[in-house]
């Protein structure tokens, strides 16, 4: 201690800071050291169970798929206090590689794109093991041993109702039968007689079965319940309405044909014959078949509110302009005795409003009412030219806007338009997706790189407005629970999430993202600051320590 003492300050410092090496350098070891031996004691484990499932599998070969996939899983959940000391392998071993896996890379020294295709390559020899060793079995439900007639008849019935082919059937049925109706009335009014034709009773009995066929099949594919209140329930209940007038007015035609006698009881009866009014509403159900005649409908029901104010608009100007010329009008025909022309046009408050509104709206010649101002003076002629230029280029043109923009937001919100695109995005996913697989529901790396480069999948890509760098990019976006490998959910709903420019939802997100990633920063550059104010601390006891 007191040659500590009789040293010099230089000499004290250099004595510190050779110490300080020295402790860094043996922490340096020791970590080395023991990362050595962690990594011995990980490779020895998989090799192990390696060879454990291999021999697990020459010896069952009837395992099934979640076996398979279990026991992988399990490889990687022993729990630390089994591996011993005894499991340690020794540098020859380590040299001749016996007890190394030939596919266990360190995690230090691995990529993440290194990483999915070593987890990618296990994942194949697993499907390539399953595949020669697993036996299909096929497990039939309650329902399906009790009755599987019935429950087979009910699933061709339900898919036979959803189907398009179904729609498009009675959808032509619905045209037809309006066709009919109108046949039928033209037919009696042109002959003069009510009575019934034998081939309009034939051809009201095939329309009424078809229709009642048509609500039978979807009650007994959808239940009754949910038919009469589910979604579709007001053209359901129209239906149904349909269906049984249609059958009370053919009774009532049947007993009208093979009355001899009066009829006129019958006759009064018939007020049933709103049936063709139903008829005629239930015709606009091929609205919901078409697309196009679907986004007139809802563009007009969506501008409908805008349309009263416009014509609220529309019957202010009229109104304001009906009594200016009326006054005129008024004292023009006061003081002259010819009033045949200007009073014709505009000899009234309402003359005038019915003259200003077909001048507008091409009922009317404007430039005879206009030359009938002639004789009040040039300036309520210009006046009048005046009034037809605003309503025409300024209110009238306003209204087809509001039009064109109503029509433009019902296309784009229309739900059943969004779900038939969301369905076909969806289809045209699955079958890329299928030609990437190779038949176990997911992709590797390995698989996606190939078909990468695929015209169809650059045409898929494009067409969704997708642009990646390369094909491990998009791949790492389409991982989302980042077990290296992409299922047809995954692949379909990433396709969804990536299709198109960035929404306002994920701008937002990214921000919290960001957020919560400079909280962490904050709290972890605070951490490491107190950490070197602690070793700074240490080194000044240390110094002191060695000073005194």
């Amino acid at each position: 201690m007191a040659s500590i003492a009789a040293m010099k300050d230089g000499d004290v410092e250099s004595l510190v800071q050779s110490l300080v090496q020295n402790q860094e350098e043996v922490i340096r070891k020791s970590h080395a050291d023991l990362m050595s031996r962690l990594e011995g004691w990980l490779q020895s484990l998989d090799s192990s169970l390696e060879k454990q499932r291999m021999a697990e599998l020459s010896f069952s070969p009837t395992l099934d798929h979640s076996s398979t996939f279990a026991l992988s899983a399990h490889s990687h959940q022993l729990p630390e206090m089994y591996i011993s000391e005894q499991q340690l392998p020794s540098e020859g071993e380590k040299a001749g590689g016996e007890l190394m896996s030939p596919r266990r890379i360190s995690e230090n020294s691995v990529t993440s794109y290194d990483k999915a295709k070593q987890e990618g390559s296990k994942i194949e020899l697993r499907k390539e093991l399953h595949s020669q060793t697993m036996t299909p079995s096929y497990k039939r439900s309650f329902w399906q041993k009790l009755c599987p007639q019935s429950r087979l008849v009910h699933k061709w019935v339900k898919n036979l109702v959803a189907s398009t082919h179904f729609e498009v059937f009675f959808g032509i049925v619905l045209v037809i039968n309006s066709l009919y109706v109108g046949a039928q009335l033209q037919w009696m009014t042109t002959s003069g007689s009510s009575e019934m034709h034998p081939g309009f009773i034939t051809t009201h009995i095939a329309f009424a079965s078809l229709f009642t066929i048509e609500c039978a099949l979807q009650i007994f594919a959808f239940g009754l319940r949910s038919f009469l209140t589910g979604p579709s329930w007001a053209w359901n209940w129209l239906d149904i309405l349909v269906v049984i007038s249609s059958w009370i007015e053919l009774i009532l035609d049947l007993q009208n044909y093979s009355s001899t006698g009066s009829n006129t009881g019958v006759r009064i009866v018939k007020v049933f014959k709103f049936t063709r009014i139903l008829q005629g509403l239930r015709s606009l159900r091929i609205v919901r078949y078409i697309s196009g005649l679907r986004i007139l409908v809802y563009s007009m029901l969506d501008a409908t509110k805008s349309l009263a104010w416009a014509l609220l608009l529309l019957a202010l100007i009229v109104y304001v302009f009906g009594v200016v010329f009326a006054n005129a009008a008024l004292d023009y025909m006061v003081e002259s005795t010819s009033v045949n022309l200007v009073g014709r046009h505009w000899g009234s408050v309402d003359v005038s409003i019915t003259t200003l509104y077909r001048a507008v709206l091409g009922g009317l010649d404007w430039g005879e009412a206009a030359d009938a101002l002639a004789p009040l003076g040039i300036v309520w002629v210009h006046v009048f030219h005046f009034y037809v230029g605003f309503v025409s280029f300024a209110i009238l043109n306003v209204m087809t806007g509001v039009f064109c923009n109503s029509a433009i937001r019902a296309a784009e919100h229309d739900h059943d338009i969004m779900m038939q695109n969301r369905v076909r995005f969806r289809d045209m996913a699955s079958d890329l997706f299928k030609k990437m697989d190779s038949g176990y529901g997911q992709i590797t790396i390995s698989e996606f790189e190939k078909l990468y480069d695929d015209e169809d999948m650059q045409a898929f890509l494009d067409s969704i407005e997708i642009s990646a760098t390369d094909a491990w990019t998009l791949f790492a976006s389409l991982d989302v629970d980042g077990d290296q490998t992409v299922s047809v959910e995954e692949f379909t709903e990433g396709c969804l999430k990536l299709h198109g420019p960035a929404r306002s939802v994920d701008l937002y997100s990214l921000r919290q993202q960001n957020l919560k990633i400079k909280e962490q920063m904050h709290s972890l550059m605070q951490g490491q600051k107190k950490i070197m104010e602690f070793l700074n601390a240490l080194n000044h006891s240390q110094f002191n320590r060695f000073a005194v």
